[in-house]
């Protein structure tokens, strides 16, 4: 559906923009790949300019429990690029507790934090990092130490 997203939003065709962002809505309502859906009527409202709309959705997505690494990238990603660095924040802090292991997530929280005036929370993430890199680290150790016993 986002497809058609873009190509009613390509010829100007908002009635049917509309009526496709509102079965992304009924799909995210319904529990049908909710994050997903939301996050694609989040872009119809975005071709259509209501950007009160497209936080309420992008909000949902980073909220819902059913969130991905690649879907909360995407509602960043999008955080981003409206210039709501609160938001995006947000939206970091969701992605490194989602996945932990991903030293991008980390770093990307680190950077927005030290180019926000958050020094302090920036070095603390820094830190973390490396704590959890050398947690990870010795999982691994342990595991391939128990295999080769095996």
């Amino acid at each position: 559906m986002r497809a058609l997203l873009q190509a009613y939003g390509s010829i100007s065709d908002t009635n049917r923009l509309r009526q496709t962002i509102g079965r992304l809505e009924t799909l995210a309502k319904a529990g049908v790949a909710p994050a997903e859906a939301a996050l694609g009527a989040s872009e119809g409202y975005r071709q259509l300019g209501e950007q009160a709309q497209v936080l309420r959705l992008l909000d949902q997505v980073i909220g819902s429990p059913g969130a991905d690494l690649n879907v909360i990238l995407q509602a960043a990603q999008q955080y981003a690029n409206m210039g709501d660095y609160g938001r995006l924040e947000r939206a970091l802090q969701r992605l490194v507790q989602v996945s932990p292991e991903n030293p991008e997530g980390w770093y990307d929280l680190a950077a927005l934090q030290a180019s926000i005036s958050k020094p302090r929370e920036a070095l603390a993430l820094s830190s973390l990092r490396e704590k959890r890199t050398m947690s990870l680290f010795r999982e691994m150790r342990q595991r391939e130490h128990c295999m080769a016993i095996k």
